[in-house]
């Protein structure tokens, strides 16, 4: 495999908007690669590839998050080997950042010998933030001394 993967955090774009009548959903497809998205507790992140890509997946992107702290839930999603292009619906459930990503694959790469094709790689950061009007709550207050 040869991606260099960046350690630096990715430049925070403008908030996503729908492009499309669904309200509160943010599609993302091949061109987003590479840069930041933001969305809202509630909305869904709709990731549409080509084919031979695997299906998106998403993982909280500091790693020692488990499963049920993960800011994104993954529910619909196809890819490869499955023909036809690649997808995935999450819903943002809490807030924090993820990182989505896929890989193309292709059934050559999978055989003997193994075919040359380069692979290669989709990620997108998301940061979810709470739902608009929601806040993140009032400051604790300092108890008394």
């Amino acid at each position: 495999g040869g991606g260099g993967v960046s350690s630096h955090p990715p430049t925070p774009l403008p908030t996503a908007t729908s492009g499309s009548s669904e309200p509160g959903v943010v599609h993302a497809g091949l061109a987003a690669s590479g840069t930041s998205i933001v969305v809202h507790v509630g909305q869904r992140l709709v990731v549409d590839l080509a084919e031979h890509w695997t299906a998106p997946a998403a993982r909280a992107r500091e790693d020692s998050v488990t499963a049920p702290l993960q800011p994104l839930r993954r529910g619909r999603a196809q890819g490869f080997p499955v023909p036809g292009p690649a997808s995935a619906t999450f819903t943002a459930v809490r807030v924090g950042w993820a990182v989505v990503t896929a890989k193309t694959d292709y059934a050559c790469l999978h055989a003997v010998p193994a075919c040359a094709l380069p692979q290669q790689s989709f990620t997108v950061t998301v940061k979810v933030l709470p739902s608009p009007g929601k806040g993140a709550g009032p400051l604790p207050v300092p108890a008394p001394s």
